[in-house]
């Protein structure tokens, strides 16, 4: 099992205002890789709660081409924590072969958003191989969708 960081992993727009909506696109151009392995794909910003209604995992031809994989997606609540129930936005998401979809978070999500709560820190977002891509094949894309917290004063 590797961790891995892709190249835009620490882009991410901000809020300057409490409830004010930011949405971030963090993109994987799929890479073979092993059962288990995390990809950072971003950052979920200091200061700023989760938005689940906004939140989007896409899976996207290239070139007509797509591989077949499962992915979690989750945010860790500190610096290492392991995935769990608790900080997990997208579970066991199916990539079919050659099969563009769209998966929106299930209702259960609002419970993770508000487990995650704020933090003072930037917290990575991973997107974990459950059953890992055998091909180089595709997009894999995850929208996170947040807001500054109310009860937090941003200065610039």
């Amino acid at each position: 099992m590797a961790t891995t960081k892709t190249l835009t992993a620490g882009s991410y727009a901000t809020g300057n205002q409490a409830g004010e909506p930011v949405i971030n696109d963090h993109k994987w151009d799929v890479e073979v890789k092993v059962n288990g392995d995390l990809i950072q794909v971003g950052e979920l910003p200091a200061f700023h709660r989760l938005a689940p209604e906004g939140c989007r995992f896409y899976a996207l031809n290239r070139a007509g081409v797509l591989a077949a994989a499962t992915y979690d997606v989750f945010i860790p609540t500190a610096e290492g924590v392991a995935k769990a129930a608790a900080n997990t936005l997208f579970d066991n998401v199916a990539v079919v072969a050659n099969t563009a979809q769209s998966v929106a978070p299930a209702a259960a999500d609002f419970l993770v958003a508000e487990g995650l709560g704020v933090a003072n820190v930037n917290r990575p977002i991973y997107i974990d191989a459950q059953a890992a891509p055998a091909t180089a094949a595709g997009t894999i894309k995850v929208r996170i969708a947040s807001f500054p917290d109310d009860k937090i004063t941003l200065t610039i």
